[in-house]
């Protein structure tokens, strides 16, 4: 007699009645089909040879990669998309407590590590259709085939001990995220237990059957196949206090250790993230937290092993749980590199699909989320495999755009303004990582942001729910830790180009640059007016400049980051008028050597504040900005790094660029705007400058002199009218007319543009 591992994976089916399930054996050559065997505690194999034909694994039959929603073990192992981490197998049965929950952020492959582990541990049966206790091998999903050259299979010992040995539930909580209030979260929690449990019946041979239905299944109606409101009700206490007794049955009636598999235990949070439910009421935790418990607690009839893995926080998700144990994603170097991918997988991934090319895109594009202790960054598995079947990267995971799009109006507040501005265009924030979340500070910022008015600037937080918010931008993978630092402090900072992106297009949209400027109306036309006819011309120089100085005269920034962040914000609006003309890019890598040329010391990266490029025009134009700097250490710095070559590259190359511009901007504590550039020209180069003031001289300068910050061709400064004029006061006072005119002729090209 040979024994065998029972699995038994659950999902959300629409009809209660539903009894198909899908399970796991080890069959090797010549092993028969199987059936329970009603006398012993073991599932017994007989004489009959199975006919599944072994799968080629590794073959390069160039399937397409597996979409994102899918997270099926079997189906990776047969693609291209197979990345070798059954390692983890071993870690988690050797290595890790008995209760573990592993949080990662979303797309990083939590629910295939668990489909792994499922697989190897049990899987797969199914049940023979209307003969309980019947069951049948699927040959496509052999856990031989499937596991065959892989690293655990090198493991000997541990996988003589181990391939097939338990019994597995694997349970999904991911239905939960759907509730909108107490009584639906009832109502989906109660669908997961009927599930569980409608899904052993045909496990059981007729015999165990009835002796368990008269204990269990009829005690508490479960053969009923209407899914209802009312069933729910009469069963929903029942169910959720003996659910241990599954386990209990199954390690009666097999003899074997039960594992447990929840994937999504903090899908009540995540319901409460996504969903209008601003309740108080803890029930809606304490139920999830029972059920959990019931599997957690030490009982001579309990499981050998927990697995939970989820996004966030176990103590926002299940409140006063003190049973599991946790290991921090972003700092246990040891366990994180099972999640996600690292730039060696990655490449690897790319060669496989033959895209060895885009290596360098992907890395811009999605490189990653740093490891305390490691030096290596980990990719989005997800938004990886997205890049490989449409070779861009679009859309955000459905989580995380739900969450966001939920507190959006946070963006415009003061406090979260700021530190956002410092994380996109700065040096990124510091916040404390000692202090335990708590659910009312939750509780009490999701009442603010629901409850506030869609124009509300300022939402009043307190210190915890300004934390909670931050840590929640952490763990849906938006943000990364940068840097541990003493006394329990973490500097965070964006993810990649691809995470700043929908940060920043969430920021944009808020406006809290135009109110922390107080921009006014005809300002903000005029610098996006003056941003979008940038030409190699000192006069469009001066256009651009006065533009600028009139916001900032108004008000100084407190710092550079919110100088950058005003530029970009009306480069962004240029760029949303005008989207078939203009592209801008923000945060631009380049690789230069240390010591700041092409030659020299280690590569290192730094980054092109802006650029855009006029498609119209055949222009490019790279802009960098700095606070407290003048100008033409700016420039020099440009030149120094040779940020000009960006454009020789292969991503702007196609766009056959016949002029290209650099411009250093400066502003000073007291406001003072400084400008130099330099533009590439065929026939060669032209300087351009501005500054705003314009220096007073009382004294003439020597001739053959010139006054440092004077610049070769300033537009006059406009003065008030005053009744002594000099000699030259007339021409002065046409001079401002002039430019008035050309003001005013600016913004009618602009609005008649806008209209067309």
């Amino acid at each position: 007699m040979k024994t065998v591992l029972l699995t038994v994976s659950i999902v959300l089916l629409t009809n209660l009645g539903s009894c198909s399930t899908t399970g796991a054996i080890s069959t090797k050559a010549n092993e028969e089909p199987i059936s329970a065997c009603s006398n012993t505690s073991t599932v017994s194999i007989k004489s009959t040879k199975l006919e599944s034909k072994p799968a080629k694994m590794g073959s390069k039959s160039k399937l397409e990669p597996r979409s994102p929603e899918t997270s099926d073990f079997a189906e990776i192992r047969r693609s291209d998309s197979f990345i070798d981490k059954t390692d983890f197998i071993h870690e988690w049965l050797i290595h890790q407590p008995r209760n573990w929950y592993v949080p990662a952020p979303p797309g990083f492959g939590k629910s295939s590590l668990l489909s792994m582990v499922r697989y190897f541990c049990g899987g797969p049966l199914s049940a023979v259709e209307g003969t309980p206790g019947t069951l049948k091998i699927d040959s496509e999903k052999n856990p031989d085939n499937l596991f065959r050259g892989t690293l655990v299979s090198e493991l000997k010992d541990f996988f003589h001990r181990h391939f097939q040995k338990y019994i597995v539930v694997s349970i999904d909580l991911s239905p939960l995220r759907k509730a909108t209030d107490y009584r639906s979260f009832r109502h989906l929690l109660c669908g997961v237990l009927s599930n569980l449990v409608n899904n052993y019946l045909p496990l059981l041979e007729p015999n165990n059957l009835e002796e368990i239905k008269h204990e269990f299944f009829e005690m508490h109606n479960l053969t009923d196949t209407e899914h209802t409101a009312a069933f729910c009700h009469m069963n929903y206490y029942p169910l959720k206090e003996h659910v241990p007794l599954l386990v209990k049955k199954l390690k009666e009636h097999t003899g074997k250790d039960v594992i447990v598999l929840v994937d999504d235990v903090d899908a009540s949070l995540k319901a409460i993230l996504m969903n209008n439910i601003t309740t108080s009421d803890n029930e809606l935790f304490s139920d999830l937290q029972l059920f959990v418990r019931s599997f957690t607690e030490r009982s001579p009839w309990g499981p050998a092993k927990c697995l939970f893995t989820g996004s966030f926080d176990l103590r926002l998700a299940i409140p006063g749980n003190t049973s599991i144990q946790i290991s921090d994603f972003f700092r246990d170097k040891r366990i994180a590199v099972y999640f996600g991918l690292t730039q060696r997988e990655v490449e690897k991934l790319l060669l496989n699909y033959s895209l060895q090319d885009h290596n360098d895109e992907v890395r811009r594009m999605l490189n990653g989320i740093n490891i305390m202790g490691s030096s290596n960054t980990l990719f989005n598995t997800r938004a990886v495999l997205s890049y490989i079947k449409k070779r861009k990267i679009s859309e955000i995971d459905d989580l995380t755009s739900t969450i966001l799009r939920g507190f959006k109006n946070l963006f415009a507040d003061e406090w979260i303004g700021q530190d956002i501005t410092q994380i996109l265009f700065g040096d990124g924030i510091v916040i404390k990582e000692d202090r335990d979340p708590e659910y009312t500070d939750l509780l009490g910022l999701k009442t603010k942001v629901t409850h506030g008015s869609a124009l509300e600037t300022h939402f009043h937080l307190n210190k915890p729910q300004h934390d909670i918010f931050i840590r929640i931008l952490l763990r849906l993978g938006l943000m990364k830790i940068v840097k541990y630092n003493r006394h329990g402090r973490l500097t965070l900072g964006p993810t990649n180009t691809f995470t700043a992106g929908i940060l920043r297009d969430y920021f944009y949209k808020s406006s809290y640059i135009e109110r922390y400027y107080k921009v006014k109306a005809r300002d903000g036309v005029l610098l996006t007016s003056a941003i979008t006819n940038l030409t190699p011309s000192n006069f469009s120089i001066q256009a651009f400049g006065e533009a600028i100085s009139n916001i900032v005269k108004e008000c100084v920034p407190d710092d550079e980051a919110h100088f950058k962040s005003l530029i970009y914000m009306f480069a962004q609006k240029a760029a949303d008028h005008y989207s078939k003309d203009i592209l801008l890019e923000t945060d631009v890598p380049i690789q230069i050597y240390d010591n700041g040329t092409l030659r020299g010391g280690p590569l290192s990266e730094k980054t092109i504040d802006l650029l855009m490029v006029e498609k119209r025009k055949s222009m490019g134009i790279i802009i960098v900005m700095k606070f407290k700097i003048n100008a033409v250490q700016v420039l020099r710095l440009i030149k120094s790094r040779r940020c000009i070559e960006v454009f020789d590259g292969k991503r702007y190359s196609k766009y056959n660029l016949m002029d290209k511009m650099v411009i250093g901007i400066s502003v000073s504590h007291s406001g003072s705007i400084d400008i130099k550039g330099e533009v590439l020209l065929e026939t060669g180069i032209i300087k351009l400058s501005y500054y705003w003031p314009e220096p007073e001289t009382s004294q003439p300068q020597p001739q053959g002199t010139q006054s440092p910050s004077k610049v070769t061709q300033p537009l006059p400064k406009k003065t008030p009218v005053s009744s002594a004029l000099p000699p030259n006061g007339q021409r002065e006072k046409k001079t401002d007319r002039i430019k008035e005119k050309n003001r005013e002729k600016q913004i009618k090209d602009y609005m008649r543009n806008m209209r067309v």
